[in-house]
């Protein structure tokens, strides 16, 4: 039986695309194939992510997973027509970061048991997100070179950066494994995304702290700009494809905007 779904997963995985980005979208089209159909009309896709209720950002990422899959399909013959094709994407507004402020951050380690303590130290120190987080192993740990080797990084770009000590102490003062994932579940198996970022949004909203778990990546990208003024730098350490995403930490420095501003007098 035909099923261009699997086709185009194992298209994904023959162009070595991150594992989670192909599960995400092979979830996304199982979801709107069981729910819509496939063979659905501009109307129906539109109608269907009408009533989903979605923000700009989450109909965006929809029209795009669907817009990339019957791509796929019209060049493998799959299918004769896009019903996405004419849909117009929702404008998106660029955002500020908000990094975890000082305190609490503070607040959060200290309070945090030694393994969660650890994660915070890895977005706030080294700028991980939660799925590279999850994904780290014993063998990223470059410590004789004073390195973190990234792997399962988002769109599946590898980087390193340099290992913070307070990082390899937290790695140094627990159990974990010699070899492998460095973090598992009670199960034995790798911990998920989910699961760290779940469990320190937990940790964060059980202490009254409104930030994110991503909030300690936002903090590490605007410290290391402002302290370097460097904005290739800023890009690799938090790995980003492109500097477009990386400026927003240089227009969120307001404080050395404002001694500029401040200074501006007539001639």
């Amino acid at each position: 039986m035909n099923d261009p779904i699997a086709d185009y997963v194992r298209s994904m995985r023959r162009r070595s695309l991150a594992k989670a980005t192909i599960d995400k979208r092979e979830r996304s089209l199982r979801l709107f194939e069981s729910e819509v159909g496939l063979d659905a009309t501009r109307e129906q896709v539109e109608d269907w992510l009408d009533s989903r209720d979605l923000c700009a950002k989450s109909r965006s990422v929809w029209l795009s997973h669907l817009h990339t899959f019957y791509a796929f399909c019209l060049a493998e013959g799959l299918a004769g027509a896009d019903p996405t094709a004419k849909i117009r994407p929702p404008k998106l507004r660029r955002g500020l970061p908000r990094p975890i402020s000082d305190r609490d951050l503070a607040r959060a380690l200290e309070a945090a048991s030694p393994l969660l303590r650890l994660w915070l130290l890895l977005g706030a120190y080294e700028g991980l997100r939660a799925c590279e987080i999850a994904g780290l192993a014993r063998e990223d740990l470059m410590a004789s070179e004073g390195l973190l080797r990234v792997v399962h990084a988002k769109g599946g770009h590898e980087r390193v950066v340099p290992l913070h000590p307070d990082v390899l102490a937290a790695i140094e003062a627990l159990a974990l494994p010699a070899r492998g994932a460095l973090f598992k579940n009670r199960y034995g198996a790798r911990v998920t995304p989910g699961s760290v970022s779940h469990q320190l949004g937990d940790l964060l909203r059980g202490l009254g702290i409104e930030s994110t778990p991503h909030s300690t990546r936002h903090r590490f990208a605007s410290q290391v700009y402002q302290s370097s003024l460097d904005l290739r730098l800023t890009q690799e350490l938090m790995g980003h494809a492109s500097p477009a995403t990386t400026s927003i930490y240089a227009a969120a420095d307001m404080r050395k905007a404002a001694a500029v501003v401040g200074g501006l007098k007539v001639a």
